[in-house]
């Protein structure tokens, strides 16, 4: 790909963006949809964006390709995305200059143009935007921990087995940082919920306390982490006995 400038105004780039632009829609709106996804996109860019959210957005096109790559898919046998959803997606994923978290949006893109069965599709829904959208690296690593620390594998008659977290223990993973206001998000936005084992009690000052509660992970917050990361979790066709069940 032809380096971008790193000075000078957006008109200087405008050939490099085009090209780049047309290049990501095309790989993930329908061929018919591409010309009216490219206006819309452009007139969002031209209105409020600044260079790097364009260098953003290419970024995430070469991420995509990488992964459409490593997946074997070819970009023109994919299910493409509806605008309703694309479109916001770029939006929102133009604002993130982080490299991780960059390839997260590119996997949830992946996630959603892959699939052959009804079944193993991922629906990419307008909520996985914008709970993304949200979160930082590190609420990122907190998900990742509690989806594979919580989720055990699979009954079986094919329901989930879950194990609540103890919070402490989370926090203990992710020392002098601040993965108790990562967990608060995280259960705000849906992605994991309280089970409640005693009426709550905070008086620590780490923000903490003496936690009455253990977290688990909802499947808004499992097929995030599923959609997001670009890996299945390594239980995720681990078929559980009774005893492991119980334990």
């Amino acid at each position: 790909m032809e380096p971008i400038e790193t000075s000078g105004d957006i008109e200087g780039t405008e050939s490099i963006t085009l090209a780049a632009l047309t290049r990501l829609a095309g790989n993930i709106f329908a061929a018919t949809v591409v010309g009216p996804a490219l206006t819309q996109l452009g007139q969002a860019l031209g209105d409020q964006a600044r260079l790097f959210r364009i260098r953003n957005l290419i970024r995430i096109s070469d991420q995509l390709e990488r992964i459409l790559t490593e997946k074997d898919l070819n970009a023109n046998h994919v299910r493409k995305v509806s605008l309703a959803v694309g479109l916001p997606l770029l939006e929102k994923a133009s604002y993130q200059d982080d490299e991780v978290l960059q390839r997260m949006w590119a996997n949830l893109l992946a996630s959603a143009m892959e699939g052959s069965g009804a079944d193993e599709q991922f629906s990419l829904d307008i909520t996985y935007v914008e709970i993304l959208h949200q979160l930082t690296r590190l609420d990122c690593e907190v998900l990742a921990h509690v989806v594979e620390n919580g989720f055990r594998g699979k009954s079986p008659d094919g329901f989930l087995v879950i194990r609540p977290l103890d919070p402490m223990n989370i926090r203990d993973e992710f020392v002098g940082q601040l993965a108790h206001l990562s967990l608060e998000k995280l259960v705000s936005l849906g992605c994991a919920y309280r089970v409640v084992r005693a009426p709550l009690s905070t008086t620590d000052g780490d923000g903490y306390g003496p936690m009455a509660h253990d977290i688990t992970a909802t499947l808004i917050g499992l097929n995030l982490y599923m959609a997001a990361s670009g890996q299945e979790p390594a239980w995720h066709d681990y078929v559980l006995d009774e005893a492991e069940q119980t334990e």
